[in-house]
């Protein structure tokens, strides 16, 4: 786990902690609810599956203890002369740590292939009547057949 992603973790657990001590403002006597942050990052690889069919791409995500994320990845590769492309989705349950999701991305139009494709992921963390936070993180990852 590197650095930046333990002093991320350590943050949103600190700031869920701190933001559920001190009284908001908006009523006397009455505690502001800690708003959701969430945090999403593609790995560099992504797994070939099914002959191409479909691309497990894995995301780590760290989101406010207690929110429901939902995070959804877009795979985008030239394969020969078209453009194969594809969508995925998962849930979690946040707790305060790291959490790896391998997202199976299935390809629509054409099989994907070894080599590099551009990924987006998008997650949403939701605090039940405390708000949501949104991120995104897109960059040119690369496809490996199944190990």
């Amino acid at each position: 786990m590197n650095r930046s992603r333990v002093i991320l973790v350590a943050a949103v657990a600190g700031g869920a902690a701190v933001a559920a001590l001190v009284p908001g403002s908006s009523a006397v006597g009455q505690q502001s609810p800690p708003a959701a942050v969430v945090d999403v990052e593609l790995q560099d690889t992504a797994r070939l599956e099914s002959r191409g069919a479909v691309a497990r791409v894995t995301v780590q995500l760290a989101c406010t203890p207690d929110a429901s994320a939902f995070v959804s990845v877009e795979l985008t590769q030239r394969s020969g002369g078209r453009i194969a492309r594809g969508f995925g989705d998962s849930t979690a349950v946040c707790d305060g740590t790291i959490q790896e999701l391998a997202i199976p991305v299935t390809a629509f139009e054409a099989p994907f292939k070894q080599g590099p494709a551009f990924a987006e992921a998008f997650a949403t963390a939701c605090v039940l009547y405390q708000g949501c936070a949104d991120e995104t993180d897109a960059e040119e990852i690369s496809l490996t057949k199944k190990g």
